[in-house]
């Protein structure tokens, strides 16, 4: 029998499900009222205000689904946040949802409050399934957690991006060969920049080309991922499904296959290195004191390993090449903003090449980066987190066990903050303390309306890997802009620049653009010469002895 798929819900759609539901809906009604149980807000505090309409077993689910969507003018919690103010809670299921979209609640809530927010709930088919129980972005916050977190920001400090910079202009070079010889294919071929750099870094071995196996493996990989985690899954929301049998679990069938065939690949990449190291064959990566210090003490299978890595890869491959795209759509969508970044490059650099020593100098192609990081956001509309112990906001009393979470699009669109916030518009940073300080900086900057966007999170889960994301982004745009003219197609129906679907994005939780059309026109003939002479660079240079490639 063909199996129809809900795509909001993850479960199939059979001829009795009618009944099912009815069946299990009756089920967690009575789990919700009498096993859930509901929270005493304690005297001299009150609860978050809550929208009307919730419903006896369901809540606000009815209304807001929890599935992301692809505008933050379609976004329900942008809406709530609108209605309600900087704090408001919902009922998803069992699940009590509190809502943050001011950075005054976010800086003292998920930074200040850290050791009572930095949890997950359980993620019974994203982590449970998909994952294995494996994925480091899934678990707990405990002992575990803190180990893995730790090993892996050693090799993402400020350091540590500083010595994958070698990498990053390498590959950098061969991103803008590859632009001028092959530009309508300019979608790929960040992917290949960016996983290359990722790779190396962890396992030593570069992705020489587009066609790379590997390369096609790991974004089969993160696109599944992608749909996994950015759907609504019953499970989680009505625990006591887990107490069918097996067979009836519907959200097995359609990732337990899928778990396979990513611990195929990342325990492929792992043996790989193995066998590299036997060998004698040593590149300074990540994963080979990890294999031989690290997971051993820590006590973990073998699998769990590879995951550490494999996620590492994962987070370092596929938000940077969304967040490039994004920022090209930005770029043929607002073309002032290319002849101001040709103006401040020709300014400062002329036709050298631009490097890292140049990032004080560029503040606007800095500014750029700060600016699509906040306009498209590549882990898309809110992250979440679960509280561990009763926290205090104000006079808002947030219990124990509760979903917390950080609104981004409520607050990387807040008007208020940034002015005109559809625009791409990179000049709102320039002259402002947040245009001077790195990610890290901004961050962990004590006046939380000082920070430059919420992309990476907030406490102690945010993203581990924000050095080496800004250094990517800085080089790429830099250079792209320095060899190329930027621009939009002419489209042949009107004669004029074609006129882009901004919000043309699919609905996941990995945020980039569908494919569209740009122009890339090399600048002048030393430029061109530049960069052609990249291409020797990259063929002869692996950045340190005995790099191996995956081709």
């Amino acid at each position: 029998m063909t199996t129809l798929w809900n795509a909001t819900y993850g479960m199939p759609i059979y001829s009795s499900a009618a009944t099912f539901v009815l069946v299990v809906g009756a089920l967690a009604a009575i789990y919700h009222v009498f096993a859930a149980g509901r929270s005493r807000t304690p005297k001299g505090l009150r609860a978050p205000p809550s929208p009307p309409g919730a419903r006896f077993f369901s809540g606000h689910s009815h209304i807001y689904t929890g599935q992301v969507t692809n505008n933050p003018s379609e976004s329900q919690l942008v809406k709530w946040a609108e209605e309600l103010g900087e704090i408001y809670q919902i009922q998803m299921g069992t699940q009590r949802w509190v809502v943050l979209s001011s950075p005054e609640a976010i800086k003292e809530v998920f930074d200040r409050q850290g050791t009572l927010t930095s949890s997950r709930g359980v993620n019974r088919v994203a982590m449970g399934v998909l994952s294995g129980g494996y994925r480091m972005l899934f678990m707990p916050y405990g002992k575990q957690w803190r180990d893995i977190r730790a090993i892996v920001h050693r090799c993402l400090t400020v350091k540590s991006a500083d010595a994958m910079k070698p990498s990053q202009d390498l590959e950098s070079r061969r991103y803008l060969y590859d632009l001028l010889t092959e530009p309508a294919n300019f979608w790929n071929h960040v992917k290949r920049y960016s996983t290359s750099v990722i790779m190396y870094a962890t396992y030593g071995r570069r992705i020489l080309t587009v066609d790379d196996p590997v390369l096609n493996d790991i974004y089969t990989e993160t696109g599944v991922f992608a749909e996994c985690f950015g759907q609504v899954h019953l499970v989680d929301q009505y625990p006591i499904l887990e107490k069918l049998p097996k067979p009836l679990q519907w959200w097995r069938k359609r990732y337990e296959p899928y778990h396979q065939k990513e611990l195929q690949l990342w325990l492929g990449l792992w043996n790989a290195l193995k066998d590299q190291m036997a060998k004698g064959i040593r590149t300074g990566c990540f994963a080979e004191k990890f294999m031989e210090v690290d997971y051993p003490k820590m006590g973990v299978s073998e699998n769990q390993a590879a995951y550490v890595a494999g996620t590492m890869i994962e987070a370092g491959s596929d938000t940077t090449q969304l967040t490039l795209n994004s920022l090209i759509l930005g770029l043929v969508a607002f073309p002032e903003t290319v002849e101001k970044a040709h103006n401040e490059l020709d300014k400062v650099v002329g036709s050298r090449m631009p490097t890292f020593e140049d990032f004080s100098q560029l503040p606007y192609i800095r500014a750029m980066v700060k600016e699509v990081l906040r306009w498209r956001t590549a882990s898309n509309d809110h992250f979440q987190h679960l509280s561990t112990g009763d926290v205090v906001y104000k006079d808002y009393f947030i219990p124990a066990g509760s979903y917390i979470v950080g609104n981004v699009w409520a607050l990387n669109f807040d008007p208020v903050l940034f002015p005109d916030p559809q625009r791409f518009y990179p000049d709102r940073y320039l002259g402002t303390v947040a245009n001077d300080l790195t990610a890290g900086e901004c961050i962990n900057v004590q006046d939380p309306r000082q920070r430059d966007h919420w992309g990476f999170g907030a406490g102690r889960r945010v993203c581990a890997g924000y050095n080496l994301a800004e250094n990517s982004l800085f080089i790429l745009t830099a250079r792209l802009l320095w060899a190329f003219d930027v621009k939009a197609p002419i489209d042949k129906a009107t004669g004029k620049p074609f006129k882009y679907d901004l919000w043309d994005f699919p609905a996941t939780n990995m945020f980039g653009p569908n494919p569209f059309k740009a122009e890339f026109k090399v600048r002048d003939a030393e430029r061109k010469d530049q960069v052609l002479a990249g291409l020797e660079m990259f063929k002869t240079d692996f950045c340190g002895v005995g790099a191996t490639s995956s081709a």
